[in-house]
């Protein structure tokens, strides 16, 4: 009995370890798990303040090394990890800019120019027009 519950405090401090170096190495390399609002899923998001040329660069990379015939496979599933942490921080962070870019357009726009129609709205006031004027010939 004495040796199953220390193997078992062994396993648990083992597991405890092992969390807490992920968890270290997370934050070394500015990895985040983030909710996605819209589907609720967690994302993983990456923090990065290189400059995203430097990032496109590096999974310019990662895709060489992938394709080369020399890579075992441990290494491929790394490389092919590290590029997908690197694209999905270089995506947060398009996301972000585009989110930048909107609210500007909102800031510096006319407020009569917010007021414009969609291309929907432009679509079906044109088709009640064409409608109108079909049964003004008709009558």
């Amino acid at each position: 009995m004495a040796d199953k519950k220390s193997m078992d405090a062994a396993k648990e401090e083992a597991h405890t370890s092992k969390k807490t170096v992920t968890k270290k190495v997370r934050q070394e390399k500015g990895i985040k798990n983030k909710k996605d609002n819209k589907t609720g899923e967690s994302q993983v998001c990456i923090h990065d303040d290189r400059p995203v040329e430097e990032i496109l660069a590096d999974i310019e990379d990662v895709i060489k090394k992938l394709s080369d015939d020399e890579i075992s496979l441990e290494d491929s599933i790394k490389t092919y990890e590290n590029g997908m942490m690197l694209m999905a921080g270089v995506k947060s962070r398009l996301d972000k800019a585009q989110r930048q870019i909107i609210i500007l357009e909102n800031k510096y726009t006319k407020k009569s120019d917010k007021k414009d129609k969609t291309v929907d709205d432009d679509f079906a006031d044109s088709f009640k027009n064409d409608i109108s004027d079909k049964e003004t010939e008709v009558d």
